[in-house]
């Protein structure tokens, strides 16, 4: 709250200042390591592109008149039908005209999911509260970094699982070789991974030099997406499973 009420108190304040969020104290599993890892990377990605996607759900402050705005324009000062209801919020407050931040000054921890499992259900959840606003709402200018967003995502799963495809099929017939081209790619990928969370010391660059663990969580979340897709076209409303 203080470094927030700093950034307030510049020459031209945000209207909501959202926080970056890394994982809390973690019991040293694969999949608590990946998501402790993945908030690592999507903290820097906000840093780099100094752009806010969502203000976060964790910590977030707003100021009152912009909900008001949102009443203006949509009835409600808070849309409790939303699965995801922070990434709606910042869809609503984008609308009326915020101007929004998340610095890293502002930073908190976030939960993580502790099975398999549970990761799978929340991260469905995310993806199918992301899909129904797309389809629900008008593709302003707003929605269109969130639109090219999900054809990005759509266009990486199914890549990635016909790769997981074609290499099993490889296997299975004796005709996987080495290629350099391909080991060359490989490489340039396990830098990617290892430079991304440097800042978290030499535990998180093996970690991550390994590039099974995450590959592994990679495809969990795929499946995820996936679920959320199948949800989505059954028109399903979801749940928020909470642990």
């Amino acid at each position: 709250m203080v470094n927030a009420k700093r950034v307030l108190a510049t020459e031209e304040p945000p209207d909501a200042i959202g926080s970056v969020f890394f994982g809390g104290e973690h019991n040293g599993s694969m999949l608590q390591i990946c998501q402790s890892l993945e908030w690592i990377r999507y903290t820097n990605q906000i840093l780099r592109s100094k752009k806010v996607f969502v203000l976060t759900g964790t910590a977030s402050l707003i100021r009152a008149e912009c909900f008001e705005r949102i009443y203006e324009l949509r009835g409600y000062y808070y849309n409790e039908q939303s699965i995801t209801e922070d990434f709606t919020m910042t869809l609503d407050l984008k609308e009326v005209g915020t101007k929004m931040v998340s610095p890293l000054s502002c930073s908190c921890l976030t939960e993580m999911m502790p099975s398999w499992k549970l990761l799978f259900l929340q991260r469905r959840r995310w993806y199918l509260g992301a899909l129904q606003q797309i389809v629900q709402r008008e593709w302003t200018q707003v929605m269109r970094p969130y639109l090219f967003q999900q054809l990005l995502l759509l266009i990486s799963v199914f890549s990635f699982m016909l790769m997981i495809l074609f290499s099993i099929y490889l296997a299975f017939t004796g005709d996987m070789i080495f290629d350099l081209f391909w080991a060359m790619i490989g490489i340039i990928f396990m830098a990617e991974r290892i430079t991304t969370v440097w800042t978290k010391g030499w535990h998180a660059r093996l970690f991550a030099a390994l590039m099974i663990p995450e590959l592994i969580y990679s495809f969990i979340l795929q499946i995820s997406y996936l679920d959320a897709l199948r949800q989505l076209l059954m028109g399903s409303k979801g749940s928020w499973n909470h642990v």
